[in-house]
C-alpha cells in the first residue's frame, strides 16, 4: 500500500465517520483509520509517550513501575518505538530510570525498570 493510498483510506474512515447516518458505527470507523495509520506509517511518538505516562499514572489506576515486557504487554508496541519514547521521557524529567535486583532469573540480575516522578 503506498503512502497516498493509506492516507487517503484513513481520511475516508474518518469522513465516515463523521456523518450522521454511520453513528453507530463511529468508535469502529475511528479505529479502523487508526490502525491504518498504525498500519502504514507507525506510532506517533507522542501518543506512545502518553501512553507511557498513562500506565505510570498510580492517581488514575496505572502501576507504580513497569519493566520493558510489562510495557510491551500492555501497549503492544514494538519494543524499539518504546525505548525512544522512554529515553526522551527521562530526558525530559516525567518518569525515572530504576534497577530491579531480580534473583529468580540466572544470568539476569537486574531489570531495568521505570517509574513516574513525584
Amino acid at each position: 500500500m503506498t503512502t497516498e493510498n493509506a492516507l487517503e483510506l484513513k481520511q475516508n474512515l474518518l469522513d465516515l465517520s463523521r456523518l450522521p447516518e454511520y453513528k453507530a458505527f463511529k468508535s469502529i470507523l475511528r479505529n479502523a483509520a487508526d490502525a491504518v495509520r498504525t498500519t502504514a506509517f507507525g506510532h506517533n511518538r507522542e501518543v506512545t509517550k502518553k501512553k507511557i505516562i498513562r500506565l505510570l499514572d498510580t492517581e488514575n489506576g496505572g502501576y507504580d513501575c513497569l519493566e520493558i515486557d510489562d510495557f510491551i504487554d500492555e501497549t503492544n508496541l514494538p519494543e524499539q518505538e518504546l525505548r525512544e519514547a522512554l529515553i526522551e521521557l527521562e530526558k525530559a524529567g516525567f518518569i525515572e530510570k530504576d534497577k530491579r535486583r531480580r534473583w529468580q532469573e540466572p544470568g539476569k540480575h537486574y531489570n531495568d525498570l521505570w517509574l513516574l516522578k513525584k
